[in-house]
């Protein structure tokens, strides 16, 4: 059964998604008439699988458990040549591109980790690009605790490849998985990975099962730092990254690892937490859409009455640090380790500057 096909069958059109998704609530359809619209061919529905976040609240809160953003991901795969290869937005966050965005701000900023990756090691640190560009000082500290509690250990400073996956350009993702992931992997005789970032770790961890264990570092973090207490008895609340939604490893982990703060939970968290803005790429095809998720959110964050947002993804804090850079953001790497990021950056437009320079050049 195709995944158009099982909406269709399962999508009453109760329109409990509809009223909880930015994405949705915009285009007025619920999953079931978008779906149909596709199988018709409708012009109406032409590219709406490219405005949808992959974030999986409708899911959340559907009472059958309509995957909606499989079947958006499955349809971007038929029309991905089309809508994204030729899209120089999209072709800026690709790894495997000359005007890569990740290698051409390492490279402006001089980030360089080859001193703490040496030739062979047994366990991989797989900062992911964002950590990797936002906070090098996080990295560099996370690999010392690493290192301290594991022995031996080096930093495999590679994007995973998942912005390529959920563009749909999956044979491209599969390709770069195999040839660099793996490769490196493989050649600096790894036998485990520890990442901290959630989308690496869901999109690494099933598909390196059986070959490579894939973990995050926060265990060992509080067994080395202890339940982390927050000076000046600051009010903080927890964002909580789309792709830990289902299962919550990270989101129960940073919660123990902060266990000595006050935390005020928002409205939406958890299993039901909503996305930054920045998943599924949406921005290369709407402008608009993630901003307006992005607003959702800090309209959350400003009901707890907390001073601070937490965040565990470098990509989140670099939507929001964008977004509004009036609001205090933090990851909770850099809290807990007490190590500063780039954020300033961010907030000072130089990335979103770089990001144009890059597009325009591609022609």
């Amino acid at each position: 059964m195709s995944a158009l096909t099982s909406t269709m069958d399962k999508c009453t059109s109760c329109g409990l998604c509809v009223e909880e998704c930015v994405f949705l609530k915009a285009v007025s359809k619920t999953p079931r008439a978008i779906a149909e619209g596709l199988v018709r061919g409708d012009e109406e529905v032409r590219g709406l699988q490219f405005l949808c976040f992959l974030c999986g609240l409708c899911k959340a809160v559907c009472p059958n458990q309509v995957d909606v953003a499989e079947m958006m991901l499955r349809s971007r795969r038929d029309s991905a040549d089309l809508n994204v290869q030729q899209n120089p937005c999209y072709r800026v966050n690709f790894p495997d591109e000359p005007a890569f965005l990740i290698g051409a701000l390492k490279e402006r900023m001089d980030i360089d980790f080859s001193e703490h990756s040496p030739s062979k090691f047994k366990h991989a640190f797989f900062p992911g690009c964002s950590m990797a560009c936002f906070s090098p000082k996080a990295v560099v500290k996370v690999y010392e605790v690493l290192a301290e509690e594991l022995g031996e250990v080096g930093v495999l400073d590679l994007c995973c490849g998942k912005p390529l996956h959920d563009s749909g350009l999956e044979s491209r993702a599969r390709a770069w998985l195999e040839g660099r992931v793996v490769a490196e992997l493989k050649r600096r005789g790894c036998e485990a990975l520890v990442t901290a970032c959630p989308n690496c770790f869901y999109y690494l961890k099933p598909r390196l099962w059986g070959r490579f264990k894939v973990s995050t570092p926060y265990g060992l973090l509080r067994r080395t730092v202890g339940g982390f207490g927050c000076g000046g008895d600051p009010i903080l609340t927890i964002h909580d990254s789309c792709p830990d939604r289902f299962e919550g490893i990270f989101g129960e982990q940073v919660r123990k690892v902060l266990s000595g703060c006050r935390i005020l939970e928002m409205r939406h968290s958890k299993t039901k937490t909503l996305c930054c803005g920045a998943g599924g790429l949406v921005s290369c095809s709407n402008a608009v859409l993630p901003l307006t998720m992005a607003s959702a959110r800090f309209s959350e964050f400003a009901e707890t009455g907390a001073s601070l947002m937490v965040v565990y993804c470098y990509t989140c804090a670099n939507m929001f640090w964008s977004a509004k850079p009036n609001v205090e953001v933090k990851h909770a790497l850099n809290l807990v380790l007490n190590v500063g990021d780039n954020s300033e950056l961010v907030k000072r437009g130089e990335v979103g500057r770089l990001i144009m320079d890059l597009m325009t050049n591609q022609g």
